[in-house]
C-alpha cells in the first residue's frame, strides 16, 4: 500500500470513527503511519484528502449496489446520486484541525 492510499484508508475511519469535523490531520497521519508533512505531499490541503477520501468512501458504497441493479435507468440514478452525495460534501467546507 502507498502512502496515499494508507492516508485515504486512515481518513475514511477517522471520518467513520469521529465525523468530519471531529477529524484531524494528526489522527489520518498517526492513523497511516506516516508524518503530517505527507499529507502535503500527496494532497494539496488536509481538505482535499478529506474530500478525496469521502468520495471514495461514497463509490465503496454505491459501487456494489450499482454493479447488482439489473436496471439500467436504476443504475443510472444511484451513479449520479453517489455523484451528487460526493459534490455537495466538497461544497461545504469544514474547518479541519491538525
Amino acid at each position: 500500500m502507498t502512502n496515499r492510499e494508507a492516508l485515504l484508508e486512515s481518513a475514511i475511519a477517522s471520518l467513520q470513527e469521529q465525523g468530519y469535523a471531529g477529524t484531524t490531520a494528526r489522527d489520518v497521519a498517526d492513523g497511516a503511519g506516516v508524518s503530517l508533512g505527507a499529507i502535503g505531499y500527496h494532497f494539496r490541503t488536509v481538505q482535499e484528502l478529506l474530500d478525496a477520501a469521502l468520495a471514495e468512501a461514497v463509490r465503496r458504497w454505491f459501487e456494489p449496489l450499482i454493479d447488482r441493479s439489473p436496471d439500467p435507468s436504476r443504475r443510472s440514478l444511484l451513479s449520479s446520486s453517489g455523484r451528487r452525495l460526493t459534490a455537495c460534501s466538497t461544497r461545504s467546507p469544514v474547518t479541519v484541525r491538525s
